[in-house]
């Protein structure tokens, strides 16, 4: 990802028919995106297509989700600051 991705510095990064096989791989490609492009809007594919291909669902809500997130990037540029 980083060198693939990151290096090129791109303003939109869409992630779909991801190749990794679980959520904690995903989870690790938006983290390492998030690290070097944090100013990047990241989208991501169809969750269905995850469901019917390894029978995985959603453990929280899209608002749980985006707090989540809201609450990293914020605790990320907390610490800058400092």
């Amino acid at each position: 990802v980083t060198d693939y991705i990151v290096s090129r510095k791109p303003n939109l990064v869409f992630i779909g028919g991801i190749s990794q096989k679980d959520i904690a791989s995903i989870r690790e490609v938006i983290h390492q995106l998030r690290g070097g492009l944090p100013e990047v809007e990241i989208l991501l594919g169809d969750p269905s297509k995850a469901k019917q291909a390894f029978g995985w669902e959603p453990t929280i809500s899209l608002e749980e989700m985006i707090s989540e997130m809201v609450d990293a990037d914020l605790e990320r540029h907390r610490r800058a600051m400092l």
